[in-house]
């Protein structure tokens, strides 16, 4: 399932990211919705084409976790620091 959030204009990678690493709303867990990275206050940041992550969100180490950050990575024509592309990943 995937998630979707109200927003006025545009998404950004950077806005993007951050509602991933913000963690999950109390509707999408109702939703039974998961997610395999840690809920985090700290931002990310986009520098040229590159996201970084906050200092305290250390790269995905699981399968889906990795998924997560580089599909919303990759739907900007992004990459993120510290994490591989997705070997034979089909991103929605």
């Amino acid at each position: 399932m995937r998630r979707t959030r109200e927003h006025t204009g545009s998404v950004d990678i950077t806005t993007a990211m951050n509602s991933l690493l913000a963690g999950l709303t109390d509707e999408e867990k109702k939703l039974g919705l998961s997610t395999e990275l840690p809920a985090t206050t700290g931002k990310a940041v986009a520098v040229l084409d590159v996201i970084v992550m906050p200092e305290d969100v250390k790269p995905p180490d699981s399968k889906w976790g990795v998924f997560q950050v580089y599909c919303t990575a990759l739907a900007s024509r992004a990459t993120v620091a510290g994490v591989a592309p997705v070997p034979d990943g089909m991103c929605p």
